[in-house]
């Protein structure tokens, strides 16, 4: 499960404060490319309130210029919660000391977070900048994230998740510091957490824990040979939440069900009590579970992968898996362009496959393999796009290359402008016709410079022009018409060039004929 939502300065200055075990290096640590950036290392209590602010952890110097400073935005909260099997078990693991299967747990999860922090990284890291004159998003690739693992709810019931306070600000190419434009980042929370589980689920499953799929339209799963009876126990936060869901509901009947939901939990939730004793709570909530169940049992049912694979069993998987997988982003992208068309944008494009495919492969593929597949895939269309493109404008001028393709691959990027590629194309292909375009037009403006000569050198020319007329005429009804090669393809690619008319070739006619009598006139003269 995933959440997402902005937290104030003051909010993440004191929630973050208070629970001193957030600043355990343990459990709390700095991810993203700009921690290197930054110089940072270890997670402190400083560096933690100096980053909330929008400041230079080391210089102590703002990042983000006041302007771009915004208090109730100052960071991102995404936190990802295991499923309610994964924290149970690892709380009765903890209680019995059960060193392996804790640290199993804890890893776990921790890996799949950061897989997908890391993703958030790579996708949503982008600002808004000025260029010449506009408004444009630019992606970045880098962010400064902060995680605090904590392992109980409110209600002080086993619950395993994780903060993950994503930093309002990234680093643009001019070197500036700016605000995130994180509208997408929220609006995908669905997929975020789909990726989540998925790798939560293989990394699973690779050290020997079977799963069970709960809920398949969002793969939701829980641990196998997990009770039922312990999710019910101690998901108490639950029924508290559905409660006030229903009697707001009742209370305004026409706000939509997510801000209710989302008031529900923030009305039903009690004060979290920062002075707990965390052993004390761990034990009573052993004795809750023993009261259910055989703890014994249920452990022994657990243990932790002991022999890793053959190593050339696993060169040959991975060969097998990335056929696999490629198979399906094929198969749901086809899917996909079927039952919506081309109406969705390429990033946008490119998240549905992802999601579909991590459905189809859920429990056998890790969510991150098949983004880097897919990853692959797409630069692969990219180079053949841009391998066709270079062969045509290579090739221009002594082929007619089929262009539809090219445009058709072309339509699925947004990262590949069709109009620069007609454009070029454009060039490529009427050089020559230009050149011949303008000829013509020289010759008319020639034509139209004779036609002020005196009216006697007009009056000789009529009489040379009768004589020579009749050739010129046969000429131009034997099909003497300048025509383009490719005219034909080039109405069929859709690229728009000059016409030419018989108007014009008639001037041009013209003005030849006149230039040649200005000079038989001129020699008669000099006779």
């Amino acid at each position: 499960m995933l959440s997402s939502a902005y937290v104030s300065v003051g909010q993440a200055s004191t929630y973050y404060e208070k629970d001193q075990c957030y600043y355990d290096a343990q459990i709390g640590e700095y991810r993203g490319r700009l921690k290197e950036t930054l110089g940072l290392e270890d997670l402190t209590h400083d560096t933690f309130q100096n980053l909330i602010r929008g400041n230079n952890p080391i210089t102590g110097e703002s990042l983000v210029s006041s302007k771009g400073t915004n208090q109730k935005r100052a960071a991102i909260d995404l936190t990802f919660t295991a499923p309610k099997s994964v924290s149970v078990l690892l709380e009765i693991a903890q209680a019995r000391g059960n060193g392996a299967l804790e640290r199993l747990l804890l890893e776990s999860h921790d890996k799949a977070v950061n897989k997908s922090l890391d993703r958030v990284e790579n996708v949503y890291a982008a600002s808004r900048v000025q260029k010449n004159g506009k408004r444009k998003i630019e992606k970045t690739g880098n962010l400064i994230i902060a995680k605090f693992q904590h392992d109980t709810s409110r209600e002080l019931d086993p619950t395993l998740h994780t903060h993950s306070v994503v930093m309002n600000f990234t680093q643009c190419a001019d070197g500036k510091f700016r605000s995130i434009e994180a509208g997408k980042l929220l609006k995908d929370n669905k997929i975020n957490g789909l990726y989540y589980r998925a790798e939560l689920a293989k990394i699973l499953q690779e050290e020997g824990v079977e799963i069970v799929i709960t809920d398949k339209e969002r793969m939701f799963f829980e641990l196998k040979n997990v009770d039922k009876s312990l999710l019910e126990e101690f998901s108490q936060r639950a029924p508290q939440v559905e409660a006030k869901f229903q009697e707001l509901k009742a209370k305004f009947p026409n706000m939509s069900e997510k801000k209710l939901m989302q008031s529900a939990k923030l009305q039903s939730r009690k004060v979290k009590d920062h002075n707990v004793d965390r052993d004390a709570v761990r034990n009573i909530n052993l004795e809750r579970a023993e009261k259910l169940v055989d703890v014994d049992k249920l452990l022994q049912k657990f243990n932790p992968k002991q022999q890793p694979q053959n190593s050339k069993e696993v060169v040959q998987s991975k060969d097998e898996v990335e056929k696999e997988v490629k198979e399906v982003l094929f198969k749901v992208e086809k899917e996909l362009k079927q039952s919506t068309g081309k109406s969705a944008k390429w990033e946008q494009r490119e998240a549905n496959v992802l999601a579909s495919a991590v459905k189809e492969l859920f429990g056998k593929v890790r969510a991150s393999v098949i983004s880097l597949i897919q990853n692959k895939v797409s630069v692969e269309k990219i180079q053949k796009i841009q391998t066709m493109h270079s062969l045509l404008i290579e090739s221009l001028h002594k082929t007619k290359l089929n262009t539809q393709e090219l445009f058709k691959l072309n339509s699925q990027f947004v990262n590949i402008d069709r109009h620069q590629i007609e454009e070029k194309i454009e060039n490529a292909r009427t050089t020559i016709g230009c050149e011949r375009i303008n000829a013509l037009r020289s010759n008319r403006d020639l034509a139209s410079s004779i036609a002020g000569t005196e009216h006697t050198h007009d009056r000789d020319a009529a009489n040379i022009d009768r004589k020579i007329s009749a050739p010129a005429e046969r000429d131009r009804d034997n099909g003497a018409e300048f025509k383009r090669d490719d005219d034909a393809h080039a109405r069929g690619s859709g690229a728009n060039y000059p016409s030419i008319t018989k108007h014009d070739i008639a001037l041009a006619e013209q003005g030849g004929r006149e230039q040649q009598l200005k000079n038989q006139h001129q020699e008669g003269i000099e006779k």
